[in-house]
């Protein structure tokens, strides 16, 4: 039975240096506040979900939170009128380097402002935010958020053994991107960097990476018309934990301690879109971003063929919202993940994209 509030309720390059692939060691004794990482929100408070309402994207949300045992928040989502769509479009028009985002990214964009501010007002210390068609490797709660967890402490200065903590993520971060489209590759320290080179990137080895082409990781920028030039993949098997922003907020973190700051700064309605400004913010040391490439978490579509246009795109003009009854019994594909959450529950199948590949 669907209730509109919690899923739970609902049916190794040789090249590197061998130490750099090592998993950062956790004392046995511990912690309860790392260890919480597999618990059924992955560490954070609450999953918080966007969505405009049950649909194939909920529907397959939940069967996948119920496969895997995580559970997702999913709110009422305020519908917002043309009119304050159109005042919110034009919140930075005439300031000399801001953009207007088009209809549809600004309401998308007023979305994630209504949710920003259900956080301050709800007394969480910590969430996740994700978009309501979200996917993630059956593996994501059982072995690969240890790897997270652990490479994000490391990255930003938490030793294995402090538990002193908020979070099991550490609390020197005001961003965590754990799911988006793409994002620069920092430098990466390995054996071809000069000795006492400072990490921009921290590399680690996950065994449950989809690796591909330089056209299988431009799959996704393609599909939303951004650009790829001199866009690269991590090395195969690796991924990495890095500072700076992403493209696309599928998934993303916020704390008790950050979530005034980020909202202070998005409120601006200042970009193309909300994720372009959330990255804008990260990129220049606005907000305290940490970034996992690529993200753990990705986004189911359906076909193409069948007419598949997402909702943004279609409030931005780009092309008409396709028959939504057809996406539900037809398997369609989700982008770096090797065993698709959604399509195990719905189909029994992976739903790998095109010229992908996996090597177990």
């Amino acid at each position: 039975m669907y209730r509109a509030y919690s899923t739970s309720d609902i049916e190794s390059p040789k090249a590197w240096k061998a130490d750099i692939l090592k998993p950062v060691q956790v004392p046995s004794s511990a912690p309860s506040i790392i260890s919480a990482v597999t618990n059924e929100t992955l560490g954070f408070e609450k999953i918080l979900v966007l969505s405009v309402g049950p649909s194939w994207r909920t529907r397959g949300l939940a069967a996948a939170a119920n496969l895997t045992g995580l559970d997702f928040t999913i709110l009422p989502q305020r519908q917002h009128s043309d009119e304050l769509v159109h005042a919110f479009q034009h919140k930075a028009s005439g300031v000399k380097g801001r953009h207007t985002p088009p209809f549809g990214s600004a309401k998308a964009w007023l979305a994630h402002l209504d949710l920003l501010k259900h956080f301050i007002s709800s007394g969480l210390e910590t969430a996740l935010i994700v978009e309501d068609d979200l996917d993630w490797d059956v593996s994501l709660r059982t072995r690969q958020m240890q790897l997270v967890v652990d490479n994000v402490r490391n990255f930003t200065g938490v030793r294995p053994d402090d538990l002193s903590t908020s979070s099991p993520y550490g609390d020197n971060w005001d961003v965590i991107w754990l799911g988006h489209c793409g994002c620069d590759m920092r430098p990466i320290t390995n054996s071809l960097v000069p000795v006492g080179w400072p990490p921009a990137a921290l590399p680690y080895f996950d065994p449950l990476r989809l690796n591909g082409t330089r056209k299988q990781a431009h799959w996704v920028l393609e599909k939303i018309g951004w650009p790829v030039k001199g866009w690269v993949p991590p090395p195969n098997g690796l991924r990495l934990v890095q500072d700076g922003g992403a493209v696309c907020t599928w998934a993303y973190a916020v704390s008790r301690r950050s979530v005034e700051k980020v909202l202070a700064r998005m409120v601006q309605g200042d970009d193309y879109a909300f994720d372009l400004a959330l990255k804008d913010a990260c990129d220049h040391g606005v907000l305290n971003c940490v970034t996992v490439l690529p993200g753990v978490m990705s986004t189911y579509s359906p076909p193409a063929d069948l007419g598949y246009k997402s909702l943004v795109n279609v409030g931005d003009g780009k092309g008409k919202k396709g028959d939504e009854a057809k996406f539900e019994g037809v398997k369609g594909t989700t982008s770096n993940i090797v065993s698709s959450a959604r399509c195990k529950a719905l189909f029994a199948e992976q739903c790998i994209p095109p010229g992908a590949l996996f090597t177990p």
